[in-house]
């Protein structure tokens, strides 16, 4: 999918202000993929990603869009775990095939999710090499 000049430049004007990220003297010091291959703007809103390719490149959005740092709140506080067999719960269907859990994760390429639950977290998993540290770049979330 093409896109026309003055969407990507809506676009990133949009997207600009919401990323964040550490300091630049931070990032390639203490950021296990700071130094990962990325693609570029015109890579992104055209889909002329490979699956490894987008992965790197959306961990590292911060090396194509302005950002800035917000800091952590002075009494900051994990949320509370309530896990739960997800993968044992979840199913669905569509035609005459069922899929689980682990078909939606890999079907959808999907690289982190976390579920909430009366604000506990009932199950996370992260996929392609990323971690809870991982910085990604969240949207329709």
């Amino acid at each position: 999918m093409t896109h026309s000049p003055l969407y990507r430049t809506r676009i990133l004007l949009s997207l600009g202000g919401i990323f964040l990220a550490l300091p630049v003297a931070l990032q390639a010091q203490d950021y296990p993929h700071a130094e990962e291959p990325i693609g570029t703007i015109e890579d992104v809103y055209d889909g002329r990603l490979t699956p490894d390719l987008a992965v790197s490149t959306f961990r590292n959005i911060d090396r194509l869009f302005p950002t800035r740092t917000i800091p952590a709140s002075d009494t900051p506080r994990d949320l509370p775990e309530a896990p739960v067999d997800l993968p044992g719960m979840v199913s669905y269907q569509v035609d005459n095939a069922t899929y689980d859990l682990y078909d939606f994760l890999s079907l959808d390429n999907v690289t982190g999710m976390i579920v909430l639950k009366d604000g506990a977290v009932v199950y996370e998993t992260y996929q392609r090499g990323n971690t809870a540290d991982t910085r990604w770049m969240s949207m329709s979330v």
